[in-house]
């Protein structure tokens, strides 16, 4: 029982620095500068906020237990959709801006 507290209170604890984190890396790529961001310091964004995403999902979330290598193929498709995802919603806005 014991045990399974203690997880509950490291997913609560990461759940709670995510938010954190995301603002520390705001610092670094302040969103008033998005509309004229450059596609490589976009990317960059994009690469690191996917990265603490799927990162935070897999402690908070029920793979927790698993082994680290077993979750990495998980952790970079996450990273590798998220980062496409965004890209192209980023390339299409800029997109419609132009016009």
């Amino acid at each position: 029982m014991a045990t399974m507290e203690r997880a509950s209170l490291k997913k609560m604890l990461v759940a709670v620095l995510f938010p954190l984190a995301l603002r520390g890396l705001r610092q670094f790529f302040p969103s008033e500068k998005d509309a004229t961001r450059s596609i490589g310091t976009q990317l960059e964004f994009v690469i690191l906020f996917s990265t603490l995403f799927a990162a935070c999902m897999i402690v908070v979330g029920p793979h927790s237990n698993h082994p680290l290598v077993s979750l990495l193929p998980e952790f970079v498709k996450t990273v590798v959709f998220m980062t496409g995802i965004y890209m192209v919603i980023f390339v299409l806005v800029r997109r419609n801006r132009s016009r």
